[in-house]
């Protein structure tokens, strides 16, 4: 989950044009019409380290469970009942997105899930908190 540094003026301005990063998907990213850069992309990085108090400009970023304990999870969600957030904004892979809208109906959902999951729900309790926080989407990776 990437702060909101950028956006809110608290980040310090890049050593390049700032009219060449874009705001997408939660994340400040060089405009993709520059991507194949090289050396822009590399001081992109080197900004971004940091451009402000978070380390790479991200606010949370979390473990959640390994696969085995994450299908466990969500499995037992299914079983469980309606939780038609979390079934429907919890990732099936390595890829995708939640928006921050949805976290306080996932947190709502989080505090009433089956038991025995309270590492896999501890973290995610985290991930959607700072998505409410900050109004970043999760970025699941």
């Amino acid at each position: 989950m990437n702060c909101r540094c950028w956006q809110d003026g608290h980040a310090r301005r890049p050593p390049f044009d700032p009219a060449l990063l874009v705001f997408t998907g939660g994340l400040v990213d060089i405009a993709p019409e520059h991507a194949d850069d090289g050396r822009l992309y590399a001081a992109y990085w080197e900004w971004r380290r940091d451009a402000c108090p978070h380390v790479n400009m991200e606010h949370a970023s979390e473990a959640i469970a390994n696969w085995p304990d994450y299908r466990a999870f969500t499995a037992a969600l299914a079983r469980a009942g309606d939780f038609s957030t979390l079934t429907s904004e919890l990732p099936r892979g390595n890829s995708g997105t939640t928006p921050a809208a949805a976290a306080a109906t996932a947190l709502e959902e989080l505090a009433v899930s089956p038991s025995g999951h309270e590492p896999t729900v501890a973290a995610l309790i985290r991930v959607f908190r700072a998505s409410r926080e900050t109004g970043n989407p999760v970025v699941w990776l």
